[in-house]
């Protein structure tokens, strides 16, 4: 089985979304399953093989769609997983691959809470222009596109079961297109851990 990321950058040192593709890269190539990139930024670790790893842009360039299309079908790529990348260019990738090369399974990954934008804090300007999306529309603009992406996927993957229900309000789809996966631990977890020695403390972050 061959899977391909769509995310921005490489490097797990970027943010969390890029150290979770890497341990779920790893943890599949341990398992026999190739593991290939399309990102915006080729900060790649060392690691990665150049061959597994293609660019493209985030615009509604069809050249780089058809690039990334390209490698796909050269790669003989089974799984595509879009690492919550929302920009007009991955819905238009998209609706190619389910057209073109209907045999692909494409998951979309959401990140965040998906009520992230009501809650974020934008200069007044920005608010207001904002809120007549929202009236026209009932959309913020990166909603929107996150909803035609979760629209057009086999598969939309949420952080927890409590968000479920407000991905299929917000974005207009089955309950049962959606699943709930948390992030992986990015630690390894010892074998045996002595209890008897645990101190009786606590810490609060």
């Amino acid at each position: 089985m061959k899977v391909l990321f769509i995310q921005r950058h490489l490097s797990p040192n970027r943010g969390g979304v890029e150290r979770v593709t890497n341990i779920l890269a790893n943890y599949f190539c341990e398992r026999e399953i190739e593991c290939f990139h399309a990102c915006t930024v080729k900060d790649n670790p060392t690691e990665i093989d150049d061959n597994h790893i293609v660019s493209y842009k985030t615009c509604n360039d069809p050249s780089s769609v058809v690039h990334v299309i390209d490698y796909i079908i050269q790669k003989k790529i089974d799984i595509v997983i879009n690492q919550d990348i929302v920009d007009e260019s991955q819905i238009f990738l998209i609706k190619i691959l389910k057209k073109r090369l209907p045999q692909i399974k494409i998951i979309g990954v959401l990140h965040l809470n998906p009520e992230y934008e009501s809650y974020k804090k934008y200069p007044l300007k920005t608010k207001i222009k904002q809120l007549i999306i929202w009236l026209l529309f009932r959309y913020y603009k990166p909603q929107r596109q996150r909803a035609m992406i979760a629209r057009n996927v086999d598969k939309y993957v949420v952080l927890s079961p409590s968000y479920i229900k407000v991905v299929c309000r917000m974005f207009g789809i089955s309950k049962k297109k959606v699943a709930a996966i948390p992030n992986p631990l990015s630690y390894r977890i010892p074998k045996y851990i002595p209890f008897k020695n645990k101190k009786k403390q606590f810490l609060i972050v």
